[in-house]
């Protein structure tokens, strides 16, 4: 993806162990590159992009803590679809 961007010296010391996003000539990173991806999203995803107020520092804080614990917020199973969801996928090719 960054392959074809020009480098800056944002883009260089961002860690790249969070989701990275380019808008125009910026990189973001950590809650700044989520908040931006809400902002681009329709309503009513767009709403979540007013957190941008809150402190950078803050909302990485809360950034790393959900990526930390991210496993908690997964199901520890595969569900077995329903017969009504399982006629939608393909059997054989």
């Amino acid at each position: 993806l960054l392959k074809n961007r020009p480098r800056n010296k944002i883009c260089e010391s961002v860690n790249t162990d969070s989701v990275l996003v380019w808008s125009d000539t910026k990189c973001y990173d950590k809650s700044s590159a989520v908040t931006t991806i809400f902002k681009a999203l329709p309503y009513p995803w767009k709403f979540l992009s007013f957190f941008r107020i809150i402190p950078a520092q803050w909302r990485d804080k809360l950034y790393d803590m959900i990526a930390r614990n991210r496993k908690i917020f997964q199901k520890p199973y595969c569900p077995v679809p329903d017969p009504k969801i399982k006629s939608r996928f393909i059997q054989s090719l």
